[in-house]
């Protein structure tokens, strides 16, 4: 077709050259229409611009204020107050740099706003001041009114603000300038586009054209080869999902009517080199006949399935050995369908076995045979060795899997409330994502006692689990965390050569784990950074042979790094919270929250009708030790004492370094015999402590205490102190150790 090739790209050069015009014109004429520019007032979008800059300033100021005012009552720090005092300055700053910039020229509403900001101005720096000072000297409700009263002012001034600052927005808008358009060269424009798009649309009509011809040249020539005797001859497909369709029905029609003509003249030389190419394909062939059997398969069915060609043949039995168990029912359900008539829509897949019992992948396609009388007499077809495929498939579908788990991973910490919910959170979220690991726990490191601490278990006992204390640096979990680095123990072995888990460690597991018994394999991965990690996560198998593999190695380590920073922070919180009200050197709750709490619980006992004690305890002879050995060996001493108070009591219970060297202690559901023996254990917790020491200085040190039992002794906070108080130096005057009872 050569002469419609020189004319197609005549009118492609003539397009061209019209497309090059029509751009030309669109582009002088939206040049020229757009120099027309109105005059830009810069003086008036500057006033504005810098006057709403100074209204968002103090509308930030706002949020500091109201911050520092809600941080002094808890940390008492004058630093807020300073912070309160220098933000108030730079607000009236910014009122007055405003005043000055609208000058005479802004309206009287604008004028009247200003001039009401500057005196709600004063009046918060003067409750503010109010709220400091009565914060101060404890005047807890004067100084929550002075707060209220600031928040009102500020909450009354935001929307002023912010109406100012739409305002200066509205003025620069007014000052922004205004263009003018010619009205011909935009019509010039449009016709310009207009053209463009008459130019796209004829190549398009071209090209369509184009991929139209092709494929009609391409059965064009089929049909030609196959009239010349050349029936092997088949049409190329097109891109184009019509003609690619109309491509295979013209083969299907050119298969069908070659073995309607083969049929009819008993092609014998045909079905030869039908033979032929099926022994030389690597697809598997084969051809059953509903009353013999299997009547041939290929030679490429013994190298897929190591079955001989005779074993093949051998009988009905050997479909058994060939199908997996697995799928077995299917493979007999889709048979019966089959054989009454109802063929499968497309391939079937089929987990079959090898001669040596390996299992392999089988993608079947079926075709049925009929006789003149349109009944089935034999099913011919194909099966292809997919395993490839499918391990493939299977690899993909667990790396979906993973990143699911991963991205679980990521939010699992981030959206947790308080850090034991977030640890548990992540925690499960890791053994999701190594299923080989029968059980985990997650510790994390109390710098107050020094110690790693259990927060979170998984598949084991938790009541138990978190009796579990390790010190940095003791047994595979304590180096692990030391170490900064994973340390994997794969063997029972290999746990005991790294120092074991300790008497009471194994003693813990044996517990929690029940008929599971002691781990087989451990794997100890610290949190955080390995210069400072904050805690370690523990994955335990019990099963013998089930170590973690270097692929689950690799997704713990990636899993740790991923939750350590949302963990961190969630400790952090925790702990900036917990340090408010614990005592610094004992790590036990302060006398604030001791009060606090107090008050609390006795209304709990009071609604639900149970007793607590609450008990005083005093060190005898301190003053002296510590007068005689120094601030740093009394230091000892109380941390030895409240560390035998701590020990001795339960989770529930609350505890406290209450003054100096007197600790106190609220005891749950507990009357004055039951706290009677918890003192009798705390007693004795110290004295062999002391013992410890080995320290001829610490033998007139002894633990004096006092009770008081709600609700038999009192009924309110203030009569069980003083009647627990009374009780200490009945005690201390009466030379018992033992609590007196009031």
């Amino acid at each position: 077709m050569p002469g419609l090739r020189s004319v197609r790209a005549r009118i492609i050069a003539t397009f061209s050259l019209l497309m090059l015009l029509l751009i030309g014109i669109c582009l002088v004429s939206v040049f020229r229409s757009g120099n027309d520019e109105g005059d830009v007032d810069v003086g008036a979008i500057e006033k504005a611009s810098l006057t709403a800059a100074a209204l968002r300033d103090i509308d930030a100021e706002f949020t500091l204020q109201l911050e520092t005012m809600r941080a002094f009552p808890v940390t008492k720090d004058w630093s807020f107050a300073e912070t309160f005092r220098d933000s108030i300055a730079r607000v009236q700053a910014d009122v007055e740099e405003i005043q000055a910039l609208q000058g005479d020229s802004a309206d009287s509403q604008t004028l009247a706003a200003l001039d009401d900001i500057a005196r709600q101005i004063e009046e918060i720096e003067l409750q503010g001041e109010g709220a400091f000072m009565f914060t101060e000297v404890g005047a807890a409700e004067q100084a929550t009114t002075a707060r209220s009263q600031v928040e009102s002012f500020i909450a009354g001034l935001r929307p002023v603000v912010a109406e100012l600052i739409s305002e200066q927005q509205h003025q620069m808008d007014l000052a922004l300038p205004s263009t003018t358009s010619d009205e011909d060269l935009l019509l010039w424009a449009l016709l310009g586009a207009a053209g463009l798009v008459f130019i796209i649309g004829g190549l398009s009509v071209l090209a369509l054209t184009r991929s139209i011809l092709r494929p009609l040249t391409s059965l064009q020539a089929t049909v030609r080869a196959i009239a010349s005797g050349d029936v092997a001859t088949r049409p190329q497909t097109s891109r184009v999902s019509e003609f690619e369709s109309l491509a295979r029905d013209f083969d299907r029609m050119i298969v069908a009517l070659f073995a309607k003509e083969t049929a009819k003249t008993g092609g014998a030389r045909d079905e030869t080199r039908y033979r032929q190419l099926a022994e030389r394909t690597a697809d598997l062939v084969f051809r059953v006949d509903i009353q013999k059997g299997l009547t041939y398969a290929n030679p490429a069915w013994e190298k897929v399935t190591g079955f001989t060609l005779e074993e093949l043949a051998s009988g009905p039995e050997i479909v058994g050995r060939l199908v997996h168990p697995d799928h077995w029912q299917s493979f007999v359900a889709v048979w019966k369908a089959m054989l009454s008539g109802n063929m499968p829509e497309g391939p079937l897949a089929l987990k079959c076995l090898r001669k040596d019992g390996q299992t392999i992948w089988l993608t079947f396609s079926f075709l049925p045979s009929h006789d003149e009388d349109d009944h089935l007499v034999a099913i011919e077809g194909t099966a292809r060795d997919t395993t490839m495929v499918s391990h493939l498939v299977k690899e993909v579908r667990q790396r979906d899997d993973q990143l699911r788990l991963f991205l679980n991973l990521s939010n699992a910490a981030a959206t947790a409330i308080d850090f034991d919910e977030a640890a548990d959170r992540s925690l499960k979220a890791v053994l999701e994502l190594v299923p080989r690991a029968e059980a985990g726990f997650l510790m994390a490191y109390n710098r107050y006692r020094d110690l790693l601490e259990v927060r979170a278990v998984r598949d084991l006992d938790q009541k138990v689990m978190s009796k579990l204390v390790v010190k940095p640096g003791e047994n595979l979990i304590g180096e692990a965390f030391k170490s900064g680095e994973t340390q994997v123990y794969s063997s029972m072995e290999r746990v005991t050569a790294a120092g074991g888990l300790g008497p009471e460690g194994e003693e813990l597991f044996r517990q929690a784990a029940g008929e599971s018994g002691l781990p087989q394999g451990i794997v100890c991965a610290p949190l955080g950074i390995s210069e400072r990690p904050f805690g370690c996560l523990v994955l335990v198998t019990f099963s013998e042979g089930s170590s973690l593999q270097a692929s689950d190695l690799d997704l713990l380590d990636a899993a740790a790094a991923q939750v350590a920073p949302p963990l961190e922070n969630a400790l952090l919180r925790a702990e900036t919270e917990l340090r408010a009200i614990t005592d610094g050197l004992t790590g036990l709750h302060n006398r604030a929250y001791f009060h606090e709490r107090l008050s609390e619980e006795i209304e709990r006992a009071k609604r639900y009708d149970h007793r607590l004690v609450v008990m005083i305890a005093d060190i005898d002879n301190f003053k002296g030790y510590n007068d005689a050995q120094g601030q740093a060996a009394g230091d000892k001493i109380l941390r030895l004492t409240a560390d035998s108070i701590r020990s001795q009591v339960r989770r529930s219970d609350i505890s406290c370094r209450y003054s100096g060297d007197e600790f106190a202690a609220i005891l749950m559901h507990t009357d004055s015999t039951r706290a009677q023996t918890i003192l009798g254990r705390i007693g004795k917790s110290m004295a062999n402590k002391l013992k410890e020491l080995n320290d001829p200085a610490t033998a007139d040190l002894s633990l004096s205490a006092g009770l008081a039992c709600y609700p038999d002794d009192a009924t309110t906070a203030d009569d069980l102190l003083r009647l627990a108080d009374i009780s200490l130096y009945s005690a201390k005057l009466g030379g018992s150790k033992a609590a007196q009872k009031v």
